[in-house]
C-alpha cells in the first residue's frame, strides 16, 4: 500500500514537471515567434550596420544581466522548493518569505549597480569592442538591468512553487511590449532623420519599457498571493530566532547561487570575447570597421537568433526540472529522481536532435521565408547556419546537464565544464578567423568544439556524482532513429520537388506538418513518448484519446 503511493507521489511529480515543461515550452516558442517578428522589421530599419551596434549592445546588457540574475533565481527556487517539501508547515512558510524578501533586497541593490555601470561606463564599453557607435544602446538599455533583477526575483519564488505561469506570461507580455514598443520608437527616430546608432538606442529603449512592464506584471502576481502566506508566516515568527535564521538563508542563498552565476557568466562573457574577436580579426584580415560590422550584424541578426531558438526552448526544461529534483533529493525518492532526470534528457533530445537535422537541411528556406532576404546576404547567413546547426543538440544537452549537476548541489562542476569548454571556443576562433578562407566560419566551427567538449565532460560528472544513470539508448539513440527518417525523408522531397522548379518557401512550410506528424508518431510507437509525459499534457485528455482512437500508434509498454 505504501509503495503505490509513493509510486502515484512520483508520478504526480513527475506530471507536475512536464505540466511546467509544456507551460513554459509554448510560452517560449511565442516568445521566439514575436522575437523573430522583432528581427525582420528591426533589420529594415537598421540595416546591417545598425543591427551590429544593436546586438553589441545587447550582448553586454545580456552578460550584467546574467551576473545579476543567474544565480539567485534558481537558488531561491531551489530552496523554496526543498522548505515546501519538509513537513514543519508554519516554519516552512515563514522560511520562504525570508528567502523571497532577501532575494528582492539583493537584486534591487545589484540591479541599480548594474544599471549604473552600463550607463557610465557606455563609451569605455563602446570603444573597447571597437565599435564606438554603440555607446547610444547601451546607455538606452541601461534601465533594462534594474527591472531585469527585480523580474528574477520574483520568477524565482514563482518557480519555487512549481508555478511557471507568471514567468512564462511575463516572458510573453516582455516580447509583445518589446516588438510594438522598439519598432514604433526606431520607426519615429527615422522619421526624425536621427542618425543610425541613434535608431539603434531607440529601438533599445523599446526593449527597457518591454521589461519594466514584465516587472510590473510580475509584481501584481506577487501582490495578490502575498495575503496568505504573509498570514501564515506569523505563526512561526514567535518560535524561529529572526536574525541568525536569516543569516542562515542568505549564507545557503550565496552558497548555491555564486557557482551558478559564474557557470552562467563564463558562457556570457565568452560571447563578448567571441563577438570583439570576430570584429577585430575581420578588420585583421583587411576589412574595414564598417563592413566588418556589417558581417557581424547578418551573423547575430539572422543566423545566430534562429540557432538559439532550441537551447532557450531547452530552457523551459531546466527551469521546472530544478525545484523538482530538488524537492526528491530533499524527500530522498531515488525512483523520482530517476523518473525526473530520464524525462528531462529524453525531452531534451527530442527537441533538439530533429531541430539540429532540420536547420542543416533547411537553412535556406527557413531564412527566406523569416527574413526575406536574398542574394549575397542569404548565401552567406544560410552556410552560416548550416555550419551551426551540429551545435543545436550539443547546446540543448549543456542546459539540461547543468541544471541536473546544480540541482544535485554540485553547482561548481559545471563552472570547470564552461571554462574549459569556453577556452577550446576562444582558442579555436582566434586561429579558425583569422584563416583568410575560413573567415567568420571559424565562429561557428568554435562554436561545436566548445558545446561538445561541455556535454561530455557534464555526463560524465553526472554519471560520477549521482546515483542516476540514465539510459543512452533511451535518451539519446531512440530520439535519432526517430528524427533521422521524419527529417530526412521530408527533406529528400523538397529537394527533388524544388529541383523542378517548385517554391522553396511553399514546400518548406508544407513539410513542417509532414515531420512533426511523423516524429510525433514515431516517438510514440517507440515509447520516447510514455504514458507519463502523455499524462502532463492537457491533463490527459490527449493520451485517452489515443487510447480510444489511435491505439495503435502506442506501444505495448510504456
Amino acid at each position: 500500500m505504501m509503495e503505490s503511493q509513493e509510486i502515484r507521489k512520483t508520478n504526480k511529480k513527475i506530471n507536475t514537471f512536464f505540466s511546467g515543461v509544456m507551460i513554459l515550452t509554448l510560452s517560449t516558442v511565442l516568445v521566439k515567434i514575436v522575437g523573430l517578428l522583432y528581427k525582420i522589421p528591426m533589420l529594415h530599419c537598421l540595416g546591417s550596420v545598425g543591427m551590429g551596434y544593436f546586438n553589441a549592445a545587447y550582448e553586454w546588457y545580456a552578460l550584467i544581466s546574467v551576473l545579476a540574475t543567474a544565480g539567485l533565481p534558481i537558488a531561491s527556487s531551489m530552496m523554496i522548493a526543498e522548505e515546501r517539501g519538509r513537513e514543519r508547515e508554519a516554519a516552512s512558510e515563514y522560511c520562504v518569505l525570508q528567502i523571497e524578501r532577501i532575494c528582492l533586497k539583493i537584486f534591487a541593490i545589484i540591479g541599480a549597480v548594474g544599471c549604473a555601470v552600463l550607463l557610465l561606463g557606455a563609451p569605455w564599453i563602446a570603444r573597447s569592442i571597437g565599435s564606438p557607435m554603440t555607446a547610444p544602446a547601451l546607455m538606452a538599455v541601461a534601465p533594462t538591468v534594474l527591472f531585469s533583477c527585480l523580474s528574477a526575483s520574483y520568477r524565482g519564488y514563482f518557480q519555487g512553487f512549481q508555478n511557471m505561469l507568471p514567468t512564462a506570461l511575463s516572458q510573453l507580455i516582455e516580447a509583445v511590449a518589446k516588438l510594438v514598443l522598439g519598432v514604433s520608437f526606431a520607426l519615429w527616430a527615422l522619421r526624425q532623420g536621427w542618425q543610425t546608432p541613434y535608431v539603434a538606442a531607440a529601438a533599445m529603449l523599446g526593449l527597457s519599457i518591454g521589461v519594466a512592464l514584465s516587472c510590473l506584471y510580475l509584481m501584481i502576481c506577487r501582490m495578490k498571493q502575498g495575503v496568505n502566506v504573509k498570514r501564515a508566516a506569523k505563526v512561526a515568527v514567535r518560535s524561529l530566532p529572526h536574525g541568525s535564521r536569516q543569516r542562515e538563508l542568505l549564507r545557503r542563498l550565496v552558497l548555491l547561487a555564486v557557482p551558478i552565476t559564474v557557470s552562467s557568466s563564463v558562457f556570457s562573457l565568452t560571447k563578448i570575447v567571441d563577438m570583439t574577436l570576430i570584429l577585430r580579426r575581420l578588420q585583421h584580415l583587411g576589412m574595414e570597421s564598417e563592413a566588418a560590422n556589417a558581417l557581424y550584424g547578418i551573423y547575430t541578426t539572422v543566423t545566430v537568433p534562429i540557432f538559439n531558438l532550441i537551447p532557450a526552448l531547452l530552457t523551459s526544461v531546466a527551469l521546472p526540472l530544478i525545484p523538482t529534483l530538488s524537492a526528491q533529493i530533499e524527500a530522498k525518492d531515488v525512483q523520482g529522481q530517476g523518473e525526473t532526470v530520464n524525462t528531462a534528457m529524453r525531452l531534451t533530445a527530442l527537441l533538439s536532435i530533429p531541430a539540429s537535422l532540420a536547420l542543416a537541411l533547411y537553412s535556406k528556406p527557413i531564412i527566406s521565408l523569416l527574413f526575406g532576404i536574398s542574394g549575397t546576404e542569404l548565401g552567406t547567413s544560410a552556410s552560416l547556419l548550416t555550419a551551426l546547426s551540429v551545435s543545436v543538440a550539443f547546446s540543448g544537452m549543456i542546459t539540461t546537464t547543468n541544471a541536473i549537476l546544480q540541482a544535485y548541489g554540485q553547482a561548481k562542476l559545471p563552472i570547470i565544464s564552461m571554462l574549459i569548454g569556453s577556452a577550446i571556443k576562444l582558442l579555436s576562433a582566434a586561429i579558425l578567423i583569422g584563416i583568410p578562407s575560413v573567415n567568420i566560419y571559424g565562429a561557428p566551427l568554435s562554436t561545436l568544439l566548445c558545446n561538445s567538449v561541455i556535454v561530455g565532460i557534464n555526463l560524465h560528472m553526472i554519471a560520477k556524482h549521482s546515483s542516476i544513470a540514465a539510459s543512452l539508448r533511451r535518451v539519446l539513440l531512440r530520439p535519432l532513429l526517430a528524427a533521422v527518417p521524419s527529417v530526412g525523408l521530408p527533406a529528400l522531397l523538397f529537394a527533388l520537388l524544388s529541383s523542378y522548379g517548385w517554391n522553396e518557401r511553399v514546400l518548406f512550410v508544407a513539410m513542417v506538418p509532414v515531420t512533426l506528424v511523423m516524429m510525433a508518431a514515431l516517438s510514440l510507437k517507440s515509447g520516447i513518448l510514455g504514458a507519463q509525459e502523455l499524462e502532463g499534457i492537457a491533463n490527459g485528455k490527449i493520451y485517452r484519446l489515443l487510447q480510444r482512437r489511435l491505439r495503435f500508434l502506442l506501444p505495448k509498454k510504456l
